[in-house]
């Protein structure tokens, strides 16, 4: 029962680690974490660590694709300490889209924003202000477009579904793009990667528990032997006594048929003994009436 438990662990675990290797080479392929120039460069200037902002913002259960939709590629972006000190040879990086957000400037954490807008709904360690000021949130296009009129040019709108609507025009959400859903899917590593670690732990439990048992049984397995091999000593030991006692009930039983044979033959010359007696005794009155006439 403990190896179907352990092979059930594992099979799950494999699972869930071609998945998370999956989805990680669409995120990385996403964020251009394959593309060689950037990697140079990133690690030139040591950011190679450093957060990108799709790992770095908690986004409202339910308004992932919204915001998804608005931030884009710049969900992306590489959070860094100083753009001053980065901007020398930014323009060498031509075969990616490199974002960088600084993430020393002010944050709206600070600030108190109403219900529905989109920045009241993400907390993030960069200022997203720029990116988000004017953004109003919908639960459906249908309430969207009830108050498009009102705003201004500025100002949108944009969906749970990520439809995002301004004064005078709409996009819509490209569900086929490799880069849309890139929090989703962010969010959906996350979780496997903690399903990964649970199985894993509980693989690497059941992997313990079951050599502990087969040590048990090793042991255990040691001692039978050895009480298998004290018996069988035991059982020769018996054995050979066994062959003693019957070898010394058969010299009994010989001595002892043998004392009756004597016991039977002393009683026959016994008997032999009183008939000669009388005999003799008989032989010598009548030698003693011979003698008397």
């Amino acid at each position: 029962e403990l190896n179907i438990k352990l092979n059930d662990s594992r099979g799950r675990y494999q699972n869930i680690e071609a998945r998370l290797i999956s989805l990680q080479e669409i995120e990385n392929e996403v964020l251009g974490k394959d593309v060689e120039a950037l990697n140079n460069w990133l690690k030139k200037n040591h950011l190679t660590s450093a957060p990108r902002l799709s790992g770095a913002i908690q986004v409202t259960s339910g308004w992932e694709q919204a915001v998804d939709k608005v931030l884009g590629v710049r969900l992306s972006a590489i959070c860094v300490s100083n753009l001053d000190n980065l901007t020398g040879d930014i323009e060498d990086i031509k075969q990616s889209e490199l974002v960088l957000i600084d993430n020393t400037t002010p944050g709206h954490a600070h600030k108190i924003h109403s219900q529905n807008t989109l920045i009241s709904k993400v907390k993030a360690e960069c200022d997203l202000t720029a990116f988000l000021t004017g953004i109003y949130t919908a639960n459906t296009v249908s309430e969207a477009l009830t108050i498009r009129d009102s705003l201004a040019d500025h100002e949108s709108i944009v969906t749970r579904a990520g439809v995002w609507i301004g004064r005078n025009w709409m996009s819509m959400p490209n569900q086929k793009s490799a880069r849309s859903g890139l929090l989703e899917r962010r969010k959906h590593i996350e979780e496997l990667e903690e399903e990964s670690k649970k199985f894993k732990r509980e693989g690497d439990e059941l992997e313990q528990e079951l050599m502990a048992i087969q040590q048990q049984l090793l042991a255990s397995e040691d001692e039978r032997s050895v009480a298998k091999r004290s018996l069988n000593e035991k059982n020769k030991s018996r054995a050979e006594e066994q062959a003693k006692l019957g070898h010394a009930e058969a010299q009994f039983r010989q001595l002892k048929s043998r004392q009756q044979q004597i016991e039977q033959e002393l009683d026959e010359i016994n008997n032999q003994l009183v008939s000669n007696r009388a005999a003799l005794d008989s032989a010598a009155s009548l030698l003693a009436e011979a003698e008397g006439l």
